[in-house]
């Protein structure tokens, strides 16, 4: 069984290994109402793009259909006339810089196996980074978007 499917496993069964992560839980808790109280009272950088945004993930922990949601979204849209761009953390991909525009023809290892797929499937722009208001600034300045 492959690590992933393991630690899937594990999320989902309530592996007896998790309560060890307990301890680390209020700490993450306390982050994130920080956070969130930051972003209510207006405090912080908040970017607010010139065109709409669909947010697909936080969902749940992998295996979701996430990207088949995307792919779907993307011809819906294109069908009808958007011009369409993704932005993705890119995890697990090692881009040489950041952003990154995916290109159809990078490997898997550079642009991420789903920001790969997505644009193989789809011939959208793409761009990537951890940073994600980044990523929508570089889109938008190298492409005329709609969505």
């Amino acid at each position: 069984m492959a690590m992933s499917d393991r630690l899937l496993a594990a999320w989902y069964q309530g592996h007896p290994a998790l309560k060890l992560l307990q301890p680390l839980e209020w700490l993450y808790r306390r982050v994130v109402m920080n956070k969130r109280k930051r972003f209510l009272a207006g405090e912080g950088e908040i970017y607010q793009p010139p065109v709409p945004l669909i947010v697909v993930g936080n969902i749940t922990v992998g295996g979701t259909g996430k990207t088949p949601l995307i792919l779907w979204m993307i011809q819906h849209c294109q069908r009808s006339g958007l011009r369409v761009g993704v932005v993705s953390r890119g995890y697990g991909a090692k881009p040489p810089q950041l952003p990154w525009r995916v290109e159809a023809t990078q490997s898997a290892d550079v642009a991420g196996d789903e920001p790969l797929l997505i644009v193989q499937r789809t011939d959208v722009p793409l761009m990537i980074d951890p940073d994600r208001s980044r990523a929508v600034k570089a889109l938008l300045a190298s492409e005329p978007l709609d969505l």
